[in-house]
């Protein structure tokens, strides 16, 4: 036997310890959103928002009925906020919103939940006659301000609140939650009524006309449930929580987010959501007990295009999950276009009394909404995202009560697009995509039978999976793609499960590393079922608890490597493969483990007769499993990292699939 004949022999057996092929590397670097099916978190009341003002223009708009299914059906609006409007001088007040209830419930189809709040008491309930500014009327408006010598008129402002639903019920409107008086802190020159938290010679006491209110309603045959205190953000409500005589008469707390966070005005801070977190989580801590309902936000004032949308998902996002928040309410469903108030509402509408042709426009922000207000839903469950800002995104999950659907909505506020997996939940499939970005074209837009499985930067996605139903479509292996029957074939297998299952992607264009062409060797080898022996600790450099320590050591004992190196013996698993190694990992696996092929002749003319691998090299190109990197001059590029696309062609071709 000649020498070269010898040395290339003990180097081709050295070889195969060194490299090793790749199957399934369950990253590839991917960012891998983990859900915890398992890890429940607060049960979901719903989305919505408030009908409270120019109720009157939705009425008398002409296009009033493609309005209500915007802000109703198309929304998936199952919360809808009115202001208690009882014997409270607004026009007509109450006949337009049990117009606009009724188209609601036509647009759902199905009875939305309905959620009154006192803006302000009627005229004769208040301290100054009026219904801007003041607070409760005291018994005698002449008397003393010593409370106990003149108390305030509690008792008749909890009969006016249950004679009030006792009018809306005739009207067809049944209240689900109340909440006695909206941001009860304020005494200002617009509808309002203060309510300190308790009383003083001043002001009424909140906790005093909430208990009178639930004393009152106690009679009721079905009474609402009492939210409150309904301040103006979060610090204020703790004051009111914490001297409320029974916390038993309270079905939650409520909130809105105004002078929250970071920031010299109500814009400045909408626009840096995150600075809200940690009031979020003192609150969440401090008072998890019950549901809590933020009720009330917007970013006031101007409109800021499609940033404002990206800035309200985030606000819902760290409501859900900072705060966890069992509802989620904007300010106007509806309001005012062109007042220079454009960032009070979802959808802007025209004034249908002086405008000639008046229309209305859909925001950004209310797309943004619909993320979440329309795919989850009432008695759904947040479920837990083991680091829910993973790579810069801001993700989270929602199961339903039967536990058939799963639903994902993922923020990507970055410039840059992200490519992402999603592991714990095997038992679903995806189902439907739904995305909003700045593009004219994409405003939660289906895109389901065209997703690349990319998030695209300043995007907003929703995904919904089920149980029961198969996707067997790789999101990034386009139609008419070169490896796309290879691909399927292997797929079809059972030798690979893709790099993610949610979404469903293949990762054609990453390379492939030893541990993952273990998995491929050996599946195409025994079946799409194999599964090996457990791993005993073989390999210095593999972990026993590594998904791929099975994998490689089983591809060790059936003599396909022998590792990276012998001493002390490795594997190096995250080795990209070459092509030149491939073709040993092959045909070893092909022909066995004691399989020499011919001598080479030198057909490729950047593979040497020298090179440690041109005999493998030439009898992978001569058994049709090859044809080289280029047909004039025939190269092969040995060195080039093997992709998983063009790994899916050599197994077809090498194990006849």
């Amino acid at each position: 036997m000649g020498k070269r004949i010898i040395i290339k022999i003990l180097y081709n057996a050295f070889i195969f310890c060194i490299f090793a092929v790749l199957a399934l590397d369950p990253s590839y670097g991917l960012a891998v959103i983990n859900v915890e099916l398992t890890s429940v978190k607060q049960k979901i009341e719903g989305f919505g928002g408030s009908g409270a003002f120019y109720e009157s223009w939705l009425c008398a708009h002409p296009q009033k009925q493609e309005i209500y299914n915007t802000i109703f059906g198309g929304l998936g609006t199952s919360i809808y906020r009115i202001r208690n409007s009882y014997e409270v001088p607004y026009p007509d007040d109450m006949q337009h919103q049990a117009e606009a209830i009724q188209a609601a419930e036509i647009s759902l189809g199905h009875p939305v939940k309905i959620m009154i709040s006192s803006w302000t008491p009627p005229t004769y309930l208040k301290s100054n006659g009026g219904i801007n500014e003041g607070t409760l009327a005291r018994q005698d408006p002449d008397g003393p301000t010593d409370p106990i010598a003149n108390p305030y008129k509690y008792d008749e402002f909890a009969e006016w609140w249950a004679n009030s639903l006792i009018a809306y019920k005739q009207l067809g409107i049944t209240a689900t939650y109340i909440s006695i008086q909206n941001e009860p802190s304020l005494s200002i020159a617009r509808p309002s009524c203060k309510f300190t938290a308790s009383e003083t010679q001043s002001w009424a006491g909140h906790d005093s006309a909430q208990d009178a209110v639930y004393q009152e309603l106690s009679a009721m045959e079905e009474p609402p449930k009492i939210l409150g205190p309904d301040t103006v953000r979060t610090g204020i409500a703790s004051e009111y929580i914490d001297v409320v005589w029974d916390l038993t008469q309270l079905y939650g707390y409520a909130h809105h987010l105004y002078g929250e966070g970071v920031g010299d005005s109500q814009a400045e801070r909408f626009d840096n959501p995150d600075s809200f977190i940690p009031a979020m989580r003192t609150f969440r801590n401090n008072y998890g007990d019950k549901p809590i309902f933020q009720t009330e936000y917007c970013r006031l004032w101007n409109s800021d295009g499609f940033r404002e949308a990206i800035n309200t998902a985030k606000h819902i996002h760290n409501s859900l999950v900072e705060e966890n928040v069992s509802a989620y309410m904007t300010w106007g469903l509806f309001w005012p276009k062109d007042i220079g108030r454009d960032g009070l509402g979802l959808v802007l509408i025209d004034d249908p009394y002086s405008t000639p042709e008046p229309g209305y426009t859909i925001k950004d922000t209310y797309y943004a909404f619909m993320h979440y207000s329309k795919y989850i839903q009432p008695d759904y469950s947040r479920i837990n995202i083991s680091d829910p800002n993973v790579s810069g995104l801001r993700a989270s999950a929602f199961k339903s009560p039967d536990e058939d659907t799963i639903v994902l909505v993922i923020i990507n506020p970055e410039e840059e697009s992200k490519v992402f997996s999603v592991s714990g939940l095997d038992a679903y499939s995806l189902y439907q995509v739904f995305r909003t970005d700045s593009s004219p074209d994409n405003n939660c837009t289906n895109i389901t039978n065209n997703w690349d499985g990319k998030l695209p930067g300043k995007s907003i996605t929703t995904i919904i999976c089920k149980s029961g139903c198969d996707n067997t479509l790789f999101v990034d292996v386009p139609p008419g793609h070169w490896a796309e029957e290879a691909i399927y074939k292997i797929y079809n297998a059972g030798i690979t499960k893709g790099c993610s299952k949610i979404p469903l992607l293949y990762c054609p264009d990453k390379t492939v590393s030893k541990a993952a062409m273990a998995v491929f060797l050996l599946r195409s080898l025994h079946g799409g079922d194999y599964t090996p022996p457990s791993a005993t600790g073989i390999f210095t450099d593999v972990d026993v608890n590594e998904w791929y320590a099975p994998w490689v050591e089983q591809l060790y004992r059936e003599g396909i490597t022998a590792g990276c190196s012998s001493d002390p013996l490795m594997y190096c698993p995250d080795r990209d493969v070459s092509k030149a190694s491939m073709a040993i990992f092959l045909l070893k696996a092909k022909y066995g483990a004691s399989y020499i092929p011919p001598t080479a002749k030198g057909i490729f003319t950047d593979v040497d007769l020298s090179h440690w691998g041109a005999d493998w090299i030439e009898k992978l190109y001569n058994d049709g499993i090859t044809e080289g990197c280029s047909a004039d001059p025939l190269l092969y590029c040995p060195d080039r990292a093997v992709s998983r696309a063009a790994m899916a062609l050599f197994l077809v071709r090498t194990f006849g699939l």
